[in-house]
Parts: structure tokens; C-alpha cells; sequence
């Protein structure tokens, strides 16, 4: 299975004509995102450092006549080379003709964007991530009214200039070129809160509760990759959130990276690793 990468960092989504900023969110009018596919997750590969983090890059190794994958193709152990290429490819006809390179491929877009700055630090981060993925997915869909399925939300991570861990984002994007406007309407704080408030009320009240479930189809499940099926809890998602709102005060903000996210003394929320739970976009 290909192995896709959104590389949604300091270095590569890159803000182009002007942010808006208010309150708790900020919003990217014109972002650049732009998406690796480095080859198969199942398979290992070169280690290469891809957004901060090393990755196993595997590439594809294509047919440089025909672009023919080789690794999806079957030659019958080698006795049927030919059956690597494309049946118009020249390389069928000439061993000696037969060039492979391996490639990857990558995808760019320009369109609108939020960066939401989440309050975990170091613990939990990848379960707290999904869950809150999946709880901002909900909040989305009741606000809007339907399945907002032009808009995606991936992850994005920095290191924290200060003090321990890294700072780690949920982008929001639009996945139509240019965006469709409905993401401005994020910059508005009351707009945010009640997204959060609706993902709140439907976790709530959700019959998984009852059931003893972490999560079902009907709340984060529905919603959320297959691949984080099994970390996604609804507890962790209404924990972040009360987090958010109890102390919601919304304050201009000029970029994300500013922001201090270090522990104190009188952190009521210490396993968030942050004093005050805030959210920010940049």
C-alpha cells in the first residue's frame, strides 16, 4: 500500500497573501500543502528524514518507456520479464533497452487552511491526537449541516523552542484548489466554540457511552482513518475539550509559535502538559 505524507510543518505550508487572526484561531487564506507518496508502508526502505521525522522511503521503481510499476507486477518469478511493461513498451522487445528508476511522486495545493495548535505535549499524544482529529470532524459536520467532505484535517508537529517535546497541530484544509470560503468562517471565536460544543454534546450523549465502549461508528469511528480505530477514545476527546472551553479566552494572536505551552505549578491540567488550554491557528 502506497505510503502518502502531508507535509504540513514550518517549512512546508507556507501562507501566501495574508493570515487572519482573532481570538483563539487563526486562518490561512491561501496555504501551500504539498503530499509525498515515498512507496509501500509495508516494505523498508532508505531511511530519509521527511518533515522532522525519519522515514522508511521505499520509492517506486518505474519503467522509464512505459512507467510501468515494477513492484506491482508479476514476471512470473523472472521467467516472463516481459510482463513488467506496458504491451506497447519497446523494452518487451529489447533486454537491452530496459531502464528502471525509482521515483516519487508528489502532489501540490494552494487553498484555505487552519492550523490548530492541540494541548498535548508528551503523553498520550498520539491517542489525544486522533481522538480530538475525530471530535473536531464531528463538531464540523453537525455546524455544517452534512458530510464536509471537501474539508481534511491532518497532523503536524514542530519542535517546541520552549523546552521539552515538540508542539503538535491538527491542519484543517480545503481540499478544493483555492478553497470554498467556509473556513473563514473559523476565524470567528464563537463560530470555534460552537464546533467544539457540538462535538461535546454529540460524545456526550452518544449510546457507546452506555454500552462501555471507547468509541463507536456512530461518534469517533465514523469518522476517524481505519489505522486509528484502536486509539481513539471518546474520553480523551471530551477531556481536551472541557479543556478548551472551560477556560476559553480568545486573544489575538500573531503566529503559533509564540505561544508558551509549558507546565506550571498551577496547571489544572497537567497530563495536557500546558498551563493554560488554548487553540490557535495559524
Amino acid at each position: 500500500m502506497p505510503l502518502s505524507l502531508q507535509l504540513l510543518h514550518s517549512g512546508l505550508i507556507r501562507p501566501a497573501r495574508r493570515f487572519v487572526g482573532l481570538g483563539p484561531d487563526e486562518l490561512a487564506e491561501a496555504a501551500h500543502l504539498r503530499t509525498l507518496n515515498v512507496g509501500f508502508t509495508e516494505r523498508r526502505g532508505d531511511r530519509v528524514a521527511v518533515a522532522g521525522h525519519d522515514r522508511h522511503v521505499t520509492r517506486f521503481t518505474v519503467c522509464r518507456h512505459c512507467g510501468a510499476v515494477k513492484d506491482v507486477r508479476d514476471d512470473r518469478n523472472g521467467s516472463r520479464p516481459e510482463r513488467l511493461h506496458q504491451g506497447w513498451c519497446r523494452a518487451r522487445a529489447s533486454r537491452g533497452d530496459r531502464h528502471w528508476d525509482p521515483i516519487e511522486l508528489y502532489t501540490d495545493l494552494e487553498t484555505e487552511a487552519v492550523r490548530v495548535l492541540v494541548p498535548v505535549s508528551m503523553f498520550q499524544h498520539e491517542e489525544r491526537l486522533a481522538s480530538f482529529k475525530g471530535a473536531l470532524l464531528l463538531g464540523l459536520r453537525r455546524d455544517f449541516g452534512g458530510d464536509p467532505s471537501h474539508l481534511a484535517i491532518e497532523r503536524s508537529d514542530m519542535p517546541n523552542r520552549e523546552g521539552q517535546g515538540r508542539r503538535r497541530f491538527l491542519v484543517l484544509y480545503d481540499s478544493v484548489p483555492g478553497g470554498t470560503g467556509y473556513l473563514g468562517r473559523l476565524a470567528d471565536p464563537d463560530r470555534m466554540r460552537a464546533v467544539l460544543e457540538h462535538a461535546r454534546d454529540h460524545l456526550s450523549r452518544c449510546h457507546c457511552v452506555s454500552e462501555g465502549r471507547q468509541a463507536c461508528h456512530r461518534c469517533l469511528l465514523g469518522v476517524v482513518d481505519r489505522h486509528e480505530y484502536d486509539i481513539v477514545r471518546r474520553d480523551l476527546a471530551i477531556e481536551i475539550i472541557n479543556g478548551l472551553l472551560d477556560e476559553w479566552n480568545p486573544q489575538r494572536v500573531h503566529t503559533v509559535a509564540g505561544i508558551d505551552i509549558a507546565p506550571t505549578p498551577s496547571c489544572r491540567c497537567v497530563k495536557l502538559k500546558i498551563s493554560r488550554p488554548m487553540m490557535f491557528f495559524r
